[in-house]
């Protein structure tokens, strides 16, 4: 119970007080070493530890009489936000890239390398659910997703995500089931100086800044005609064209997996033709 003075007391039988109280910034202390740094006063208080306040109490069934009457108020919002709940799922839906039915064909595989082509053809970017069409797209490899998979109803109608990291996994574990299995295997053993005749499937570069200039690494992704991944990690320009075909002396560096498929990476790669 808080001390002050009792001002006055309505029909309810509300009491309003008013009085000098502890500072609820600093707990009456004046001030804190977690703000030495910035002086230690408390700015909240000026340094003296108490606050003017004013506090209501009330009667236990008052207090039940507001609460009935919050929840009243509370039901009679959400019965008048269910009756436009479908225009706003729709919109929803077509804020997220998903159709006026609330679907959604979701890419699968490597699509980082054809972003642009994606984004060309209308699809759209989520950080839940990746690269997707509100529509069936024939040239991309696709699973549907009904939003219902990923989605919850609230108490007034309108869908919501269900938590990011669910959805994510969900997705994935989709994207894992559709996803064409691969026939590659590792070539060659780490050391090894090979030479092959490989066609450039991929290419995309990223950033990095260890030091004030910056660099910029190109990742590289060839096919050899049975169907083996190979990787190539350079800060150097070869000025190779996707789709065309290229005989590569180079070292075997590693052999790692990615997404369930084996891929060899190389390096000190020579374009010979």
């Amino acid at each position: 119970m808080r001390n002050g003075t009792l001002i006055k007391i309505d029909k309810n039988g509300t009491k309003y007080f008013e009085g000098i109280v502890p500072c609820d910034r600093c707990g009456g202390a004046g001030g804190s070493d977690a703000w030495r740094y910035t002086g230690w006063t408390c700015y909240k208080c000026g340094g003296t530890g108490t606050m003017f306040d004013s506090w209501v109490e009330r009667t236990p069934e008052y207090e039940a009489k507001l609460a009935e009457r919050r929840e009243k108020m509370r039901l009679r919002k959400i019965e008048k936000l269910r009756a436009t709940a479908d225009e706003r799922n729709k919109a929803f839906y077509k804020k997220n890239g998903f159709s006026e039915e609330g679907k959604a064909w979701v890419v699968v595989g490597e699509t980082y390398s054809i972003k642009e082509e994606l984004k060309a053809k209308g699809a759209k970017w989520s950080n839940l659910i990746g690269w997707h069409f509100d529509h069936e797209e024939e040239a991309y490899k696709c699973f549907e997703l009904d939003i219902d998979e990923i989605t919850y109803i609230g108490d007034d109608g309108t869908k919501w995500f269900n938590m990011y990291s669910e959805v994510v996994h969900y997705v994935k574990s989709r994207q894992e089931e559709y996803a064409p299995k691969s026939s590659s295997n590792y070539v060659g053993e780490i050391g090894d100086k090979v030479e092959l005749r490989l066609t450039l499937v991929g290419e995309f570069y990223y950033e990095t800044h260890i030091t004030y200039r910056g660099e910029t690494h190109w990742i590289y992704k060839f096919e050899d005609s049975d169907g083996n991944m190979y990787v190539w990690n350079t800060t150097s320009y070869p000025h190779i064209d996707k789709g065309n075909e290229y005989l590569i002396k180079a070292t075997v560096k590693d052999h790692k997996e990615y997404k369930g498929v084996k891929e060899t990476y190389l390096t000190r790669c020579r374009i010979a033709s």
